[in-house]
């Protein structure tokens, strides 16, 4: 069985389209996987943020602590 040209033409453009199919999708993917690592970090750096605010509250506190306590003692004596 022999195959047309326009058949030959018609299963290569079908192989041509395939291909560009798989790209698109290939292409979301590692978009979203983008997307996604972006997300990751910039929750990551929230939370270090985060932390680093508790931290300076609590240093904060104890500071407040700190003078309380001498400012008590000043006081007592």
């Amino acid at each position: 069985m022999t195959t047309t040209k326009e058949e030959t033409e018609k299963g290569e453009q079908e192989e041509e389209e395939e291909e560009e199919e798989e790209e698109e999708e290939e292409e979301e993917e590692e978009e979203e996987e983008e997307e996604e690592e972006e997300e990751e970090e910039e929750e990551e750096e929230e939370e270090e943020e985060e932390e680093e605010e508790e931290e300076e509250e609590e240093e904060e506190e104890d500071a407040f602590h700190i003078l309380y306590c001498l400012l008590e003692s000043v006081h007592i004596t």
